[in-house]
């Protein structure tokens, strides 16, 4: 099958799954299409990565969404276990009646089973941007990205980052993130802009903000600069007004809001910029940035915030020199791509 044969197939089931068909008799079709065995495996495959984008990675999917996917999970599963080939000789009646059984059950079971899933699916369990996303841009330690998306909104992709979207991203305003990136969205009331990383999602109309959730660290957080934004993390949607932080933690889903003053919004496009953040994190940033290796060789970290702004271009032993002169009991010492700290 060719690139663009695979392509419309994918369209028309995430139009489905989206509820976008606009009557019955289209439904009725698009169900009597689907399960037909013609391009059977690529059917499959289109819903196994329709689900990843429409259900998977939403905190809370629509249930309209989720009743069409387990709809077309028991035709899948109808379709599997059904004799795709006419046999020559009738079967034994006690194996043609097992069949049958099976294909009624086991429809019933995968259904059953997929309500589980959804149930305790935690939204970080595979987070690809391979799987979700047909488009994908991402940067190196120590660099940044600007993007301009189809919608005309814009992206500064931090250090470290990937961000993917889909080709029906006109129609669905929808990007991955696994990393940092400050967004200026392009308002739209009628087509919201989804950004959805590993440990939260960001409904947004038309805003600015700066989302940060790399895979390995403990926390995330997201500061809005401008707008309106709805952050959901786990089951809890918090609404975030103009000047306003969330920081999660990524094990506990707990979340604390606050606000912040002017010239503590996100400079990062141009500086390496700390806000009062405990020293774990801004290690971890420090590596991202820079590309280095923390080494702390077990060495507990001392407790408080740092704050610090660096413009352009900072050296990683300029950086770790403020952090040394401004923090307790902390020193270090540069060796190749390693950084290793110690008490003073």
């Amino acid at each position: 099958m060719s690139n663009d044969s695979q392509k419309i197939i994918q369209e028309i089931i995430d139009l489905y799954l989206a509820q976008e068909h606009v009557d019955g008799q289209s439904a009725e079709r698009f169900r009597a299409w689907f399960a037909n065995d013609l391009h059977r495996e690529e059917k499959d495959a289109a819903l196994a990565k329709a689900f990843d984008r429409t259900v998977r990675f939403d905190p809370d999917p629509d249930d309209k969404v989720r009743a069409s996917y387990r709809e077309l999970m028991g035709v899948v599963a109808h379709r599997r276990v059904r004799d795709p080939e006419p046999r020559k000789r009738r079967r034994p009646l006690y194996r043609r009646m097992g069949f049958r059984i099976a294909a009624v059950v086991i429809p019933a079971l995968v259904v059953a089973a997929s309500a589980l899933y959804l149930r305790n699916l935690r939204v970080h369990d595979r987070f690809e941007l391979t799987r979700l996303s047909d488009v994908i841009e991402s940067v190196g330690s120590g660099e940044q990205k600007h993007l301009m998306l189809p919608d005309g909104s814009q992206v500064w992709l931090n250090s470290n980052s990937s961000v993917g979207y889909c080709e029906n991203f006109m129609s669905q305003r929808i990007v991955y993130l696994d990393g940092g990136a400050y967004f200026i969205v392009n308002a739209s009331r009628e087509r919201p802009f989804t950004v959805k990383a590993r440990n939260l999602t960001a409904v947004a109309t038309g805003t600015q903000f700066d989302v940060q959730d790399y895979r390995d660290s403990t926390t995330s957080g997201i500061v809005l600069t401008e707008g309106l934004l709805d952050v959901s993390c786990g089951k809890r949607v918090y609404h975030l007004d103009p000047h306003m932080q969330i920081r999660i933690d990524n094990k506990s889903e707990h979340a604390v809001l606050r606000d912040v003053v002017e010239d503590q919004l996100p400079r990062w496009m141009s500086q390496l910029r700390f806000e009062e953040i405990p020293l774990e994190h801004a290690l971890h940033v420090i590596s991202k940035y820079f590309g280095v290796t923390i080494d702390m060789s077990g060495e507990a970290l001392p407790d408080g915030k740092f704050t610090a702004v660096f413009e352009q271009d900072p050296s990683l032993d300029k950086v770790l020199f403020t952090l040394q002169n401004t923090t307790p009991q902390f020193n270090y010492e540069i060796d190749g791509n390693t950084v290793r700290i110690t008490k003073k």
